[in-house]
């Protein structure tokens, strides 16, 4: 386990009680892990575990497919199960909401970003349930 809090490592979010302020940010999207998940811990030993799904979309325009790749993030009891079900390859849908980070790479002196989902719930799939039409 690592108990260095690195440029990578989330950072938990307050919630919409502590922020005084309604915030709407919710997305779900469906897709398969692409990176065998990591587990670490914060600074203050909170655990996490982290992992990268592809989700396979159409364009704009609705003629051709588009995957995008994103990090998930997912806390507690929520990442140790992540651990117990999914490998490389596993079909999910991730629920969760929209992060943001940003930190200043120490080897290019430069700031830099990223969205990520911090989940809050996870459906384990067997690839037969919802990629049935795959051939």
């Amino acid at each position: 386990m690592n108990n260095v809090e690195t440029p990578e490592t989330p950072v938990k979010e307050k919630t919409v009680e502590q922020l005084h302020m309604p915030v709407i940010n919710n997305m779900t999207l469906s897709g398969r892990i692409t990176q065998k998940p990591f587990k670490g811990t914060t600074a203050n030993n909170e655990v996490f575990v982290k992992f990268r799904m592809a989700h396979n979309g159409f364009d704009s325009s609705k003629t051709s497919n588009s995957t995008i790749f994103i990090d998930v993030t997912c806390w507690e009891k929520l990442g140790e199960s992540v651990l117990k079900n999914i490998n490389v390859g596993s079909p999910v849908v991730v629920t969760g909401r929209l992060s943001f980070s940003k930190w200043n790479d120490s080897k290019t002196n430069s700031e830099q970003s990223k969205l990520y989902i911090t989940a809050n719930n996870i459906s384990f799939l067997r690839k037969s349930d919802i990629f049935k039409n795959e051939s």
